[in-house]
C-alpha cells in the first residue's frame, strides 16, 4: 500500500513539474488561441484512452487484498 502511494505521489509531482516545461511558447497577444481547431478535432481517441486507463485502475484496485483461503476437506472411510 505504501509503495502504491509513493508511486502515485511521484507521478503527480512529475506531472506538475514537467508539464510547463513542454509548453514551447506562450500564446501571442491578440491572436486566436486555436479554439475553432480544438472544436473541430477528433476527441474519440483521447476519450477511449482515458476510459481504458480508468477501467484498468478500477480493475487493479478492486483486486487488492483478495487472498484465496484454502478450504479444508475431510473424508470419511
Amino acid at each position: 500500500m505504501k509503495f502504491r502511494t509513493t508511486v502515485i505521489g511521484a507521478c503527480l509531482a512529475s506531472s506538475l513539474i514537467f508539464s510547463p516545461a513542454f509548453a514551447v511558447s506562450p500564446l501571442p497577444a491578440g491572436k486566436p488561441a486555436g479554439v475553432k481547431q480544438a472544436q473541430l478535432s477528433d476527441t474519440i481517441v483521447p476519450l477511449a484512452l482515458g476510459a481504458a486507463a480508468i477501467a484498468g485502475i478500477v480493475i487493479a484496485s478492486s483486486q487488492q487484498g483478495q487472498v484465496a483461503t484454502p478450504v479444508a476437506t475431510t473424508t470419511s472411510p
